[in-house]
């Protein structure tokens, strides 16, 4: 890739609890969609705003997504990153 040309980056948001063969074939597919993939991970407490409760705690599912080699960058999803990511893509 060029140093002009634009990346293209892919952005997936989910609990990955517990991970499975479906979520590994999902995150190679995002990553074949762009040059690069961000997974946001589903903290348990917002988990619980929805309703929700994860078997695995976020540190053990955070662990086991890292070892993941299509992922480019993990990061912790809330409410304010959604937000965030929700008025970046909007600019």
């Amino acid at each position: 890739m060029k140093d002009n040309e634009k990346q293209r980056i892919v952005l997936v948001a989910g609990t990955f609890d517990i991970l499975h063969e479906s979520h590994i074939n999902m995150l190679r597919n995002a990553r074949n969609l762009g040059d690069k993939l961000i997974v946001m991970l589903s903290t348990d407490e917002f988990n619980e705003t929805k309703g929700k409760r994860a078997y695995q705690e976020y540190d053990t599912r955070k662990y086991v997504l890292e070892s993941v080699r299509y992922l480019t960058w993990l990061s912790q999803s809330n409410l304010g990153m959604i937000k965030l990511c929700i008025l970046t893509c909007l600019m």
